[in-house]
């Protein structure tokens, strides 16, 4: 067998090596979904919750996800305002989430009803430190022109997304800035995950 045989049976191998590393089952959790969703002590103290933990799927009130999928919402104190709803979403490998994240970060961050695009105010100022897969933005939905921010993030196979009413009597852009952060930590701490480097963050 000559050397340029070799060399392409060399490579090849390499790649099947690679392949079935990335289709890899993600490893086996001691949490759930659930258990990662924005807690109120991430939230303005006029926050209330108004579901607990639910699983998605087709069976769940907002018919989204499969069952290992999660989300909760909150309300403002004075039941006026449905404020908040936090997601999580699980897959059972990577770059399944990866796909779904790519896939679904345009239908995320859609124009809105009112047809005002997503932007990011100057004062949406939060950037994670252990994900570089983290998109935010705020836009104007509804009748009465309501801001809302939102914020969508993968952490391995999980894919996190949390959207507000944004009003001073609801949520601030200052306090939202915290709810990604509360977000942020929570996964990386159930995940032990390490800051990115310099060069890659």
């Amino acid at each position: 067998m000559n050397q340029k045989k070799i060399q392409v049976m060399i490579f090849i191998i390499l790649l099947v090596g690679q392949a079935s590393c990335r289709t890899e089952e993600a490893p086996q959790r001691n949490f759930g979904s659930s258990d990662l969703l924005l807690t109120l002590d991430g939230l303005p103290n006029n926050y209330r919750v108004a579901d607990l933990p639910q699983p998605m799927g087709p069976d769940s009130p907002i018919a989204m996800g499969d069952p290992d999928d999660s989300y909760t919402t909150f309300h403002t104190l004075d039941d006026v305002h449905l404020a908040a709803i936090a997601r999580v979403y699980r897959f059972s490998t990577v770059p399944n989430a990866e796909r779904w994240y790519d896939n679904h970060l345009s239908l995320e961050f859609a124009v809105a009803t009112r047809g005002v695009s997503w932007s990011i105010p100057s004062d949406l100022i939060y950037r994670s430190p252990y994900t570089e897969r983290l998109h935010l933005g705020c836009t104007v939905t509804g009748v009465d022109r309501q801001e809302v921010c939102k914020i969508m993030a993968q952490y391995e196979e999980f894919v996190a997304i949390f959207h507000s009413t944004i009003a001073e009597d609801v949520m601030t852009i200052a306090q939202f800035n915290d709810a990604v952060r509360h977000i942020d930590e929570r996964l990386a701490k159930f995940l032990e995950l390490q800051p990115l480097s310099v060069e890659t963050h």
